[in-house]
């Protein structure tokens, strides 16, 4: 996902937030400039966890 992308989701999550509704955020990573676009109140998953487990790397 480009970073245009990325921001984007993190605008419409803001909004979906405001407007009192639960938002969830899954993202293959959870870093840098994405993670600080996330609003608060809204949950963000990452496959981080899953891929240390199966010890394969994110590429």
């Amino acid at each position: 996902m480009s970073k245009c992308s990325c921001l984007v989701s993190a605008v419409a999550a803001r909004s979906f937030v405001e407007c009192g509704y639960a938002v969830d955020i899954v993202a293959v990573r959870g870093q840098g400039s994405f993670r600080s676009a996330v609003p608060s109140g809204a949950r963000l998953f990452t496959f981080e966890p899953f891929l240390a487990r199966q010890n394969r790397q994110i590429w």
